[in-house]
């Protein structure tokens, strides 16, 4: 998941120092306010956004 790259590189740059759960939480709370604005965006980007969705609450909800 991409979103552990950038979780390595805010630790490193001291902009975090939340846990996998919270982390997870955070990314979740993106995701679903997120929304795409042009048509293109939506119909290339909505299917791996949602399955991005589904990956964190699985994660955060086993």
């Amino acid at each position: 998941m991409i979103s552990h790259k950038l979780r390595l590189e805010w630790i490193r740059l001291n902009m975090t120092n939340r846990n996998l759960k919270e982390w997870y939480q955070l990314q979740l709370e993106f995701l679903l306010s997120h929304t795409y604005f042009s048509e293109a965006a939506r119909e290339s980007r909505q299917k791996g956004k949602e399955e991005n969705i589904w990956q964190i609450q699985h994660l955060l909800f086993q």
